[in-house]
């Protein structure tokens, strides 16, 4: 009788409905033991307060939606006051089941004081109150020592195991948003274009008319401009968003990142400004690519259990295991240098269980300079 019941409440959990008022615009479907997936865009889901004065003096940030005017407010900006050379870090997939690579990842970054972070997403498990209290003592020690934190939304940061709304603890923390899912903001010569891989942003859809335009050159002051009210021409540009656009991780890569990489790839035919690197996780691992000059890194080792990647002898980087890791990247007037840091363990963690053995060690690196990219293999 006993193993009749556990059947009947496995079938049961098998058994999906429907909610398409969960999440505005997203078909929702959530599963009686709450593992829930939104479609069409996102392919699985489930499996510290920000301070008033967030916002960087010297950053804006930019208005998604259906704006004629992209939002910019320059009335806060000096550009006197632009200190070169500046560094931000880049670091994703921290959500739980976590380890201590994760508590030294946030530890190193707050150590290395970067003027802003940007986490590509899935900062929780799921969106429940004790997930984000578990981001608040990590994450959290970020936003405590007055560094801006910029984030992207990932699959499990859309999901929820209650009758909770999804999103709402996420807002709660990043109000500034103000619920954009999208957004860029600038700093000095450079602009950081944040998406939500999660939403529709297939061609034609709000999402995608708003990065077409907001990757137009003609929106922008230049020798030819017939705006004169255009802000500047980046100089560098910076894109984030979850799901990877090239990968050879566990996850494979969806359709509507390939046709992103199309749309990104296609600047000169399209007059549009080119991403100098795209930073996306999902894959908890770390790998770089490059197609048609723009330079692919996925950034997924935070501190969630680790993916094997299929990697190829002639990548760009192709160590195998695991690697936990941040990605920091230094912006000059003339050129961007970029290096990943990771944990080097000495042995494996069954093996080796003492913590204080690991360091630290960049174990790639590559600089753009006047458009070039010059690749600097580490042994």
């Amino acid at each position: 009788m006993f193993v009749i019941i556990i059947i009947i409440v496995f079938l049961l959990g098998a058994m999906v409905y429907r909610n398409k008022e969960s999440v505005p615009g997203i078909d929702y479907v959530r599963s009686v033991f709450g593992f829930d997936k939104l479609g069409p865009n996102t392919e699985q889901i489930c499996d510290h307060s920000v301070p008033e004065n967030h916002k960087t003096d010297a950053i804006d940030v930019l208005n998604n939606g259906n704006d004629n005017d992209k939002g910019v407010d320059d009335s806060n900006r000096d550009d006197a006051d632009i200190k070169y050379p500046y560094t931000f870090i880049v670091f994703g997939d921290t959500s739980e089941p976590a380890g201590i690579e994760k508590d030294m990842i946030i530890d190193k970054i707050v150590d290395e004081a970067p003027l802003f972070v940007i986490h590509t997403g899935d900062m929780v498990k799921n969106g429940d109150a004790h997930q984000w209290k578990i981001f608040d003592l990590s994450e959290g020690q970020i936003l405590d020592n007055d560094i801006d934190l910029y984030p992207v939304l990932g699959n499990h940061d859309y999901c929820t195991t209650y009758d909770e709304e999804p999103l709402s603890y996420y807002f709660d923390r990043f109000d500034f948003l103000e619920e954009r899912r999208w957004y860029y903001f600038t700093y000095g010569n450079s602009m950081f274009i944040m998406l939500d891989s999660n939403l529709d942003y297939s061609e034609g859809s709000e999402q995608y008319n708003w990065l077409v335009d907001v990757l137009a050159k003609e929106s922008y002051e230049s020798d030819d401009s017939l705006n004169p009210d255009a802000s500047p021409l980046p100089k560098h540009v910076f894109l984030s968003l979850h799901h990877p656009v090239y990968s050879k991780g566990w996850h494979d890569v969806r359709e509507y990142e390939k046709d992103l990489g199309v749309l990104l790839e296609s600047y000169t035919e399209n007059n549009q400004i080119k991403p100098n690197i795209v930073f996306s996780g999902h894959n908890h691992n770390y790998e770089r690519y490059v197609s048609n000059d723009i330079n692919y890194i996925v950034t997924g080792g935070g501190g969630g259990q680790q993916y094997k990647v299929d990697r190829d002898v002639d990548d760009l980087y192709n160590k195998p295991g695991d690697i936990y890791h941040y990605s920091k990247v230094t912006v000059f007037e003339d050129k961007v240098e970029f290096e990943m840091v990771k944990i080097n363990k000495d042995g494996d963690l069954e093996e080796n269980e003492n913590s204080d053995d690991w360091n630290w060690v960049v174990d790639d690196n590559f600089v753009i300079s006047g458009g070039v990219v010059y690749f600097i293999r580490l042994l």
